[in-house]
């Protein structure tokens, strides 16, 4: 890793790309048109586009409902131009999150117990070096712990609207998802299994916006869900770093002192 700022930063970007790749779309009622909670522009809604989340929602659940998912663990490879190092993702309702990325000199840790986050630095032979997180990375790391979709679970703050966008080139299904007005996310599906296979959002470089895409690919059942084993996220058309999961648990819990530093060091 270059800093650490970058590495703290991959941190947070890798656990929300894994929570939106295992989205379902939770909340979604197709057969009243609504979605569950008062954070969402109902009147945004047409036709087609409950449709297309009615046909992604039945694609990503697969006898399992979004609710039966109290906790879950991901376990995998993160690679990047400076080597491979190892990576575990827990995540558990209502907004626990814990990362660990893993390389042979130093590791880095994000935790969120719900209300507040730390990010921690352990080098080889050195005591942790705790930092805890500001208010605006403590909301973001909040958003980014929903265990699905965090734009489509009812129980996150935010006004969120969606439309439908034209087919693209690969004749993929685009919906565009905009949150508080300001934060644009386009999320394409693949016409026949209606999964994610591509998204594109605005992302942090180097203190400044820009546009990033991320690639799913690899899907897999696991415990009633579909989960992209592979993640790629390109800048400018290039690989910056991938992820490629190796295990995936679905449990009923994890003990929450995981989530915070005093339980750990």
């Amino acid at each position: 890793m270059n800093s650490l700022s970058r590495c703290l930063l991959l941190l947070a970007l890798l656990c929300s790309h894994v929570g939106w790749g295992i989205g379902v779309w939770a909340g979604f009622d197709p057969d009243d048109l609504n979605f569950e909670g008062p954070s969402v522009n109902e009147s945004a809604l047409d036709t087609e586009v409950v449709k297309l989340i009615a046909e992604h929602r039945k694609a990503m659940l697969v006898g399992v409902s979004s609710e039966e998912v109290q906790a879950i663990q991901l376990a995998g490879r993160y690679i990047d131009a400076d080597g491979e190092s190892r990576i575990v993702i827990q995540k558990m309702r209502p907004a626990f999150l814990r990362v660990v990325l893993q390389s042979q000199r130093v590791s880095f840790t994000q935790l969120f117990n719900g209300r507040e986050g730390w990010n921690i630095v352990t080098k080889l032979g050195e005591a942790p070096q705790v930092i805890p997180m500001g208010i605006a990375s403590s909301e973001a790391t909040r958003l980014s712990a929903s265990i699905f979709n965090y734009l489509i679970e009812s129980d996150q703050k935010g006004r969120i609207e969606y439309q439908m966008l034209s087919d693209d080139s690969s004749g993929n299904k685009g919906i565009e998802v905009t949150v508080n007005g300001v934060n644009v996310i386009h999320y394409w599906l693949d016409p026949d299994t209606f999964l994610i296979r591509r998204e594109v959002k605005s992302d942090h470089n180097d203190a400044e916006f820009e546009f990033k895409t991320v690639l799913y690919d690899d899907y897999r059942v696991v415990d009633g869900l579909q989960i992209p084993y592979v993640i790629q996220h390109l800048g400018k058309n290039v690989v910056e770093y991938e992820l490629h999961i190796d295990r995936v648990e679905v449990v009923d819990s994890f003990p929450e002192s995981m989530f915070s530093p005093l339980g750990e060091y």
